[in-house]
């Protein structure tokens, strides 16, 4: 079984891996954004 502690862990990592994820795409849309325009 899971231990509270671990999975408030495991669930932090994966939300910051999600926003690192989120920031990347984000950026790579608006640099093609601009340099299309």
């Amino acid at each position: 079984m899971f231990k509270p502690l671990t999975l408030v862990a495991v669930g932090l990592s994966l939300a910051l891996s999600g926003a690192a994820l989120a920031k990347e795409k984000i950026d790579f849309m608006f640099r093609r954004r601009w340099t299309a325009s």
